[in-house]
């Protein structure tokens, strides 16, 4: 076949729709392959051709989206197709308490020199929160639980497990391995007998790496596979196992080094591993690391390291988001204050670490002579009650190396944030807009997060061509004013739903002024 004179019917063989030439389709490469491939006069025909194939399948900005009636925050541009005159802001959360802690080390066997927060979760009515309240050996910290009904007074009951100075009237239920402290309650779990899971150093003898542990009530561990571990060297801070709803499998987040061991040479790093297995007992080892990074080495900065390097990461899994919860440890070698940032993904993708680039700490230290005023590690997990999201942490007086005063006592304090109101979309005083990647239809109200206590926000509903629908554009839109809602429903004129929109293919285009979306929902019946 000659090139220059193909068949009438013939197609250009990089214009097939296939995986290999899905990255090829686009830009003016695609054009140079095309005009070379045919003569002149039937090149204005492909181009014909190709750019109508292109608007009668997929809307432009990709794939139809199908998210149901799950909320979508506003924390990255996974379903914004773009914006104009809007800025991304971090909101940072509010410390309860005064600022102070609400936990102590006020009992005989605890001693917060170095405590750690592990899982705090609210079940059967109750917060219940595990930590480890002295030491910081493998095989000799001890490890305490302590519960609340709202959150801010707790009790730490007498589990009469562990015997600590001839009496068990304590609430330690661990000395030592597994020192299961992040447990988890395994959805998929059918035996009562493994409802709680747990990352854990591996048994003695292993080094420190990872292993597994279960438990009928999160108070009594034992190891899977004999403690064995499933990781090479993990380090020895928060190490964490979850289910990820989302993608359907197991996520473990644990520490690696790209340094020494230890000591002065020690560079931190994280690593992520999913497991595909739905019954986790049945394969505990069966891990693929899907990221493995350090900080500043992604971008080719291996000075970074002295600047900053991660201390722990941890995922809070939330409608959808993976919230990174980044205890960082600042300039290593020199004053290493601690600090916890807040990362975001989706899957198996890179962490968007904005706010580290930003230098925009989540839950910033306390002022000089506060209980937190060098040191905040945060839970490896969120609690959302009584539409606030709960975060709990361990404020320290005295930095990693040490620096500091010892005035304040060290605890675990407690900050919250209103609901979804983590990551906003917000406008100054001119109009700015988002518009959304195109979307089924699957529900009827739409209910945004907003606050505008001095703006406005109107909504438009756009075809796939970016055409506002009849009876929902922006003219017709009820202008939400100085509105300052958790769920704030969206009007028109003459439409007061989405219902005559059902199953339709989509747009939204918010326009705001003055204002803060943090999150939008199409609720169904």
């Amino acid at each position: 076949m000659s090139l220059t004179s193909p068949p009438a019917a013939a197609v250009p063989p990089f214009l097939l729709r296939t995986p290999e030439n899905a990255s090829r389709l686009a830009g003016p490469a695609a054009v140079a392959r095309l005009y070379r491939w045919c003569r002149p006069p039937l090149f204005a025909l492909f181009v014909i051709l190709l750019f109508a194939s292109v608007r009668a399948g997929e809307p432009s900005d990709g794939p139809v989206l199908q998210f149901g009636d799950r909320k979508q925050l506003l924390v990255d541009d996974d379903v914004i197709a773009g914006k104009h005159f809007l800025e991304r802001r971090l909101r940072r959360p509010v410390k309860a308490n005064g600022g102070g802690p609400v936990i102590v080390d006020d009992t005989p066997w605890e001693d917060f020199g170095v405590p750690i927060v592990g899982s705090v979760l609210r079940e059967d009515g109750r917060f219940r929160i595990w930590y480890r309240a002295a030491g910081s050996g493998q095989d000799s910290a001890t490890y305490c639980y302590a519960e609340s009904r709202d959150g801010l007074r707790w009790v730490k009951p007498r589990l009469g497990l562990v015997e600590f100075d001839g009496t068990r009237a304590n609430n330690i239920y661990q000395i030592g391995r597994p020192q299961a402290y992040c447990p988890f309650v395994d959805p998929n779990e059918k035996d009562p007998r493994h409802k709680y899971k747990s990352a854990v150093g591996a048994a003695k003898g292993y080094g420190t790496t990872t292993a597994l542990a279960y438990s009928p009530d999160g108070l009594r561990w034992s190891y899977y596979d004999q403690g064995r571990p499933i990781t090479g060297r993990a380090a020895d801070t928060i190490n964490q196992v979850l289910w990820d709803p989302y993608s359907e499998v197991y996520r473990l987040y644990t520490r690696t080094d790209y340094g020494t061991g230890g000591g002065s040479g020690e560079i931190r790093g994280t690593r992520d591993m999913v497991n595909p297995w739905t019954e986790l007992r049945s394969h505990p080892g069966d891990w693929t690391t899907v990221r493995e990074w350090c900080l500043g080495r992604e971008g080719g900065r291996k000075d970074y390291e002295w600047t900053r390097q991660i201390y722990s990461l941890n995922g809070w899994i939330y409608e959808g988001v993976q919230f990174g919860l980044l205890w960082s440890l600042e300039r290593p070698g020199d004053s290493e204050e601690m600090d916890f940032f807040l990362a975001t993904t989706r899957g198996d993708r890179p962490w968007n670490l904005e706010w580290v680039c930003r230098n925009q700490p989540f839950l910033p230290r306390g002022a000089a002579g506060s209980f937190d005023a060098k040191w905040i590690q945060p839970a490896p997990n969120i609690v959302t009650w009584n539409d606030k999201h709960w975060i709990y942490y361990v404020g320290r007086p005295i930095s990693h190396s040490g620096r500091g005063s010892a005035g304040a006592p060290t605890g675990i304090g407690l900050a919250t944030v209103p609901l979804d109101r983590f990551v906003s979309l917000t406008a100054s005083q001119r109009w700015g807009w988002a518009a959304t990647r195109a979307f089924r239809v699957e529900g009827r109200e739409l209910v945004v997060n907003l606050a505008a206590p001095s703006g406005e926000l109107a909504v438009e509903v756009l075809d796939t061509e970016d055409v506002p629908i009849p009876g929902f554009s922006r003219d017709e839109a009820l202008v939400l004013r100085q509105v300052d809602e958790l769920r704030a429903p969206v009007r028109w004129k003459n439409r007061q739903d989405l219902r005559g929109l059902l199953d339709r293919i989509v747009k939204l285009r918010f326009w705001l002024r003055q204002g803060s979306l943090y999150a939008f929902r199409i609720r169904g019946d």
